[in-house]
């Protein structure tokens, strides 16, 4: 019965919340403390089970970071303080789904040019014992090949002899 994907999907809506507490300390002294928090709505409909458009996943994230400190590298420095993560999948074709996710950038020193930050798109094939994708992200101009295999039941490599 569920042919297109390795569990039942759980439907209805959902409320995501996540912090995380980061305390760097660098060798020359200085330090940089950060606490993120996230919290928003996920929805998702369909059991993906019919051949059309059958699921649909949406999640709206606002995103804040709170930073005390510097890092003495700018690749390490935080940015991006307040954003909105989204995402939306879609099932189109029986096994084919579509994902396209990204950050809406708050700042108010951003330009409208850098307002949407690592936009990406996922094209899945899925079935129940594996799932193939090509994702591309279109700020880093980096894409890929993933290849997933789920398991049923798997509870270890067994008892040694």
């Amino acid at each position: 019965e569920y042919k297109y994907t390795p569990n039942v999907i759980d439907q209805g809506f959902y409320w995501l919340i996540e912090g995380n507490l980061d305390f760097f300390r660098y060798e020359d002294g200085n330090k940089q403390d950060v606490f993120l928090i996230k919290s928003g709505p996920r929805l998702i409909l369909g059991e993906f089970k019919n051949s059309f458009f059958d699921y649909t996943e949406l999640g709206i994230y606002p995103r804040f970071k709170f930073n005390n400190g510097k890092s003495p590298f700018i690749f390490d420095q935080v940015v991006d303080n307040k954003v909105i993560e989204f995402f939306i999948k879609q099932r189109i074709y029986k096994p084919i789904a579509i994902q396209f996710s990204g950050e809406f950038n708050l700042e108010d020193n951003t330009s409208n040019e850098d307002k949407l930050i690592n936009p990406a798109i996922e094209i899945s094939w899925n079935r129940r014992a594996y799932k193939i994708a090509l994702n591309y992200n279109f700020d880093t101009e980096v894409g890929g090949l993933k290849f997933n295999i789920f398991a049923f039941n798997f509870d270890g490599l067994g008892e040694k002899f």
